[in-house]
């Protein structure tokens, strides 16, 4: 199984991966599966209390291999550490399956797991399974909805969304998703007709669905029209914390290297390096940036010179 980092940030919503162009789809990749989700019947321990509470599982299963309450608690526990631990929590958890347990956090978990692995397939089996126990949980439907986008299941998707619409009231996340979902499947009406409705809801929600029109409008190569919106939006990303600043730094420096505007390009990718030093995909695009900048420069100052020389 190999490992697959998914870029996350807890203060971006999540909304869907565009599955558009190839750097759509690279936008999408950080804010895909990126918004917190709660879940109340499995609250999560104290940070000491996780490693005291994982030795006295592991206790139990030294003591039987077969102790089903103890692997379901190491697994989950493991889970509840994160990424670094979830090939173990994994097996613990599919081993305390096997064996018989019948805990639906389970399902929870290893679905969000196999998603943070890139094993979209499992992840959707797991959330479905999870589902059939608890309905009406929002997160877990969104997820799965999300999963069959990624799939190329257009209809699945907006079928697990509708779902979610019809369950109570607007639901800008949901919204969104659609409006992006139905984009892809061709359906540009209505996926139009989408935001429209979220832009006449409130401020976050028109700057959400202003980014998503950006997306859309990069996936089409309209890069000057999505540049235009995303200007703006920048300056709202201070006070709208609905919107994330580098996400919307991302798409905007693309459109501006697709427009060949070098020194623009140049700051919003060495503003990216600046908010995430660790950032590949940025350092790449900033070095790059840096040296057409160099050329620009150089080309300038020859033009000149050989001005000054003919005059």
């Amino acid at each position: 199984m190999d490992r697959r980092h998914h870029q996350t940030d807890q203060h971006s919503l999540a909304w869907i991966g565009l599955g558009l162009t190839a750097a759509a789809l690279a936008i999408a990749a950080a804010v895909l599966f990126s918004r917190p989700r709660t879940r109340p019947e499995m609250p999560s321990p104290p940070p000491k209390s996780i490693e005291r509470r994982l030795a006295d599982a592991q206790r139990g299963i030294d003591a039987n291999p077969d102790d089903i309450a103890a692997l379901t608690e190491k697994g989950l526990l493991l889970y509840k550490k994160g990424t670094d631990s979830y090939l173990e929590a994994i097996t613990t958890l599919e081993s305390a399956r096997d064996k018989g347990s019948l805990n639906p956090n389970i399902f929870y978990s290893l679905g969000d797991m196999y998603r943070a692995e890139g094993l979209y397939d499992y992840a959707a089996r797991e959330y479905m399974r999870y589902l059939n126990n608890f309905p009406d949980n929002r997160d877990a439907r969104l997820m799965l909805g999300k999963l069959y986008y990624e799939a190329g299941k257009y209809d699945e998707a907006l079928e697990e969304f509708s779902k979610l619409a019809s369950a109570g009231t607007p639901d800008v996340i949901v919204m969104e998703n659609t409006a992006l979902t139905l984009y892809k499947a061709g359906r540009k009406d209505e996926a139009k007709a989408m935001l429209n409705k979220m832009r006449a809801m409130n401020p976050q929600a028109a700057h959400r669905a202003s980014y998503s029109e950006a997306s859309i409008l990069e996936d089409e190569g309209k890069y000057s029209d999505a540049a235009a919106i995303l200007a703006p939006l920048l300056e709202q990303s201070g006070a709208d914390r609905t919107l994330n600043r580098a996400d919307v730094l991302r798409l905007y420096a693309r459109a501006l290297d697709k427009l060949n505007r070098p020194g623009d390009s140049y700051n919003a990718w060495n503003e990216l390096v600046s908010i995430d030093p660790h950032d590949a995909e940025a350092a790449k695009a900033f070095k790059a940036a840096r040296k057409q900048m160099s050329k620009t420069v150089k080309a300038q100052k020859t033009q000149k010179a050989h001005s000054r020389k003919h005059k």
